[in-house]
């Protein structure tokens, strides 16, 4: 019992090592691109991504900042 349980815990400790993010690279890309980050790669799946984040990331700064214009030329919402 006391292996099982140290095998455990070493395997929870490995797992958490690392960049602490292990998302799709849609995920990846929605990341970079929301936050404005140059991109990373050129999966189309990372891409798609980037360029769904891109626009989010727009929309909200548009809505945050009451810049009505920008927001309904670029069709947010």
């Amino acid at each position: 019992m006391k292996k099982i349980l140290g095998i455990m815990v070493l395997c929870f400790i490995l797992n958490s090592c690392g960049d602490g993010y292990s998302g799709s690279d849609y995920d990846k890309g929605y990341d970079d691109g929301y936050d404005g980050e140059t991109p990373r790669k050129n999966s189309s799946a990372y891409l798609d991504g980037y360029e769904d984040g891109e626009f989010d990331g727009d929309c909200d700064y548009y809505k945050q900042n009451n810049m009505w214009d920008k927001y309904k030329d670029l069709k947010c919402g």
